[in-house]
């Protein structure tokens, strides 16, 4: 007979609740002139290589935190960006498109280089400083483009000069245009070619000669028929020699790309494969490798790779022509365009698939996403969210406030330098102060009692107040979850920050320190819930089918008397577990054997069934030939499915032995729960005859 005595044990962890004030984000601040910051973290997925001096477009209009055109000057210039370092300033490398605050529009645009996939890119974009003057100007944005750019049009002046961005100074010398700058592009204002003759010409420049690498890039938007340019210097006139990108409706829908020294007998003439005239935005591309072969050429739309045919591919003498570079025109009104342009670039080498790709996303809105850690307004904490935690102690107690004090007092509590709380404490109480814990370091002010805000020792329905030194910071964060003060960061898990704008906060000057004062905080006294929990074996009869198995013998809730095994013949029993605990992590129920299954001859042992607990296994049969070494086992399973590794184990068992396994588990308040924890025993012929007892012992254990 195999008897196994079982064993009721509960334990419970302390509660702790852990809040802290921290007026500072992990980061260093930049410049206190500066009252607020937001976060754009770049979304650098999927990409492969390194893009040095990117042009990052940040999207303001969509991107920035709602309260940025509350807070931002006039003008945009009290704009600062400066790099993850939070000390580099890349203002020098960045300018302003398109910016209105009356109207809450603007983008910005900053060189930055771009890691690969899994690195952390980010800069911050300081404003809220009405005294700054303008970081930006006609240098600065021929900064933001690197040395291989040979022009950049935005094409959002409404009049005038369409100018270049770069050093290069390509700008319009004439624009016959049916709107111009107005129109709605896709990142800020565009033009729009409407035929009749419509152009923007820079004159003679950007010659490029059938060996030299380039790249087109434009944003367009059309719905036409017909042949348009995006970017031309060929002629109108045979031979026709010089470059042209476009659309082209006569390879139904797709972009085209020509090279010519003689249009019909010496030039490379390309068409790609997407669509492009369905009235939508697209990201038109076209890249030269230098080759004077159609093989070099690669077109793209929305980022993509998307080449067709390559009709005409003989290229062999020079492509330089004297005839004017332009947009949305070649020479001739059969050739006007009819198109919406946008954002226009040139480079003077290959742009690879990686820049390609990303430049869409960027350009599109999508390069990154802005992250308003700096500056959230939400309700004062309540209830048990206020609870602080740290190492520090002091010893508050009746003398503290006097010898003898009794009923209710006004406390204030600091340390030689801070202020820290005041709050009435109830001297009558039996509390034990010395679980209460203070300090402020300039930085942070903690305020912390181990029993949690309803245990704070002050009478019912009495308020307290905290003060948080303001180190000329705009906020107050609280991290309600930490645990450390090396938990408490910018990132902190459901933090939230505080300002002057919330109706408990204010400032106060005491000494020679300012304070936010953070006032209104309740406790309702007393030790609050009392924290609970429930547990349950109840024996199972014989015949009960249990995740799978069906019981051979029934269980009593304290014994599980196997009886007589036959070689090579498995028994199975079970219990009924029952578990409840008001805990708001809830809880785990582990299983063991207190010693090894033994024999009343020590030497006769039972071993644990052959596998993993986290990999249950259909049970088997003992594999050992020498006694006692795995010629007898002893394993278990159970129903429920929320224990790691047991998803799908019906049927199926793990190792039973004096190591603790999960048979039950909650990860929230679980108002009552039940399980069955099915047993199997086996032995082979090789396991010695004997009277095999052992003991199991349950452990529920709550988590606060």
């Amino acid at each position: 007979m195999v008897r196994v005595l079982n064993k009721l044990i509960s334990s419970f962890i302390i509660i702790l609740f852990l809040f802290y004030i921290f007026p500072s984000s992990s980061f260093a601040w930049w410049d206190s002139s500066w009252q607020y910051r937001f976060k754009y973290t770049i979304d650098n997925s999927g990409v492969g290589e390194t893009l040095t001096d990117f042009p990052l477009h940040i999207d303001l209009t969509n991107d920035a935190p709602a309260h940025f055109w509350a807070y931002v000057a006039a003008g945009g210039t009290d704009i600062r960006v400066i790099d993850e370092n939070d000390s580099t300033n890349l203002s020098s490398q960045a300018h302003l498109e398109g910016f209105d605050k009356a109207s809450s529009k603007g983008h910005l645009w900053v060189k930055k280089t771009i890691t690969t996939t899994g690195n952390a890119d980010f800069v911050w974009v300081y404003y809220g400083n009405s005294g700054a003057s303008s970081a930006f100007s006609d240098t600065t944005k021929q900064n933001t483009y690197n040395n291989n750019y040979a022009g950049v049009w935005h094409l959002d002046e409404t009049s005038g000069t369409h100018y270049d961005g770069t050093t290069n100074n390509k700008d319009s010398t004439s624009i016959t245009i049916t709107t111009q700058g107005s129109a709605i592009g896709q990142i800020n204002g565009c033009d729009l070619f409407g035929g009749n003759s419509d152009s923007i010409s820079m004159g003679d420049v950007l010659d490029f000669e059938r060996t030299n690498p380039f790249t087109f890039e434009a944003w367009i938007k059309n719905s036409a028929t017909h042949q348009e340019p995006i970017i031309s210097k060929l002629a109108s006139s045979s031979p026709n020699n010089g470059f042209e990108f476009g659309y082209n409706a006569s390879t139904p829908n797709v972009l085209y790309f020509a090279l010519a020294n003689n249009y019909s007998t010496n030039a490379i003439v390309a068409y790609g494969s997407k669509a492009v005239n369905d009235g939508i935005w697209h990201y038109a591309v076209v890249s030269y490798n230098g080759s004077s072969n159609g093989s070099g050429v690669n077109f793209y739309v929305d980022g993509s790779l998307g080449n067709g045919s390559v009709p005409r591919n003989s290229l062999s003498a020079t492509t330089l022509t004297a005839y004017d570079f332009k947009i949305g025109y070649r020479s001739s009104t059969i050739y006007s365009g009819n198109s919406n342009v946008d954002e226009v670039r040139v480079s003077n080498i290959v742009r690879s698939a990686e820049w390609v790709e990303f430049a869409y996303k960027s350009d599109g809105g999508n390069g990154g996403s802005s992250e308003d850690t700096q500056y959230i307004i939400s309700a004062e904490p309540t209830g048990a969210d206020v609870v602080l935690a740290s190492d520090w102690s002091t010893n508050v107690d009746n003398s503290a406030t006097g010898e003898g004090q009794t009923g209710v007092v006004a406390v204030g509590v600091q340390n030689e330098s801070y202020r820290i709380a005041t709050f009435n404490a109830d001297f009558d109480q039996s509390l034990d102060w010395s679980d209460l814990t203070v300090d402020s370091d300039g930085s942070k002010a903690l305020f912390h009692y181990d029993g949690g805000f309803t245990s704070l020792p002050g009478s019912s329905g009495s308020t307290y107040t905290l003060y948080i030194p303001t180190n000329n910071k705009p906020y107050i964060r609280i991290c309600p979850d930490a645990t450390s003060l090396e938990e408490v960061t910018s990132a902190c898990s459901n933090g939230y920050l505080l300002t002057t704008n919330d109706i408990n906060v204010s400032k106060v000057i005491e000494g020679e320190t300012e304070y936010y004062k953070v006032s209104g905080l309740s406790s309702t006294g007393g030790e609050g819930e009392d924290p609970s929990i429930s547990f349950s074996v109840i024996g199972v009869g014989a015949s009960t089918v249990t995740n799978g198995i069906t019981t051979s013998v029934g269980s009593d809730y304290n014994t599980l008397p196997f009886g007589n095994l036959i070689s090579n013949t498995p028994k199975y029993m079970a219990h009924y577990l029952s578990a409840s605990t008001n805990a708001n992590s809830g809880y785990t129920v582990y299983v063991k054997l207190l010693n090894t299954l033994q024999g009343e001859y020590p030497a006769n042992m039972i071993d644990p069934f052959d596998g993993s607990w986290t990999t249950p296994q259909a049970w088997f049969s003992p594999t050992g030939s020498v006694p006692n070494i795995n010629t007898g086992w002893i394993g278990a399973n159970t129903s429920d499915t929320r224990v790691s590794g047991w998803s799908d184990g019906s049927g199926k068992f793990g190792p039973l032995s004096t190591i603790s396994h999960p048979v039950m588990y909650s990860s929230t308040i679980d108002t009552g729960t039940n399980a069955y924890v099915t047993y199997a025993i086996e032995t082979n012929v090789h396991q010695p005859s004997d009277l095999y007892m052992g003991t199991i012992i349950y452990n529920i254990l709550p988590t606060y």
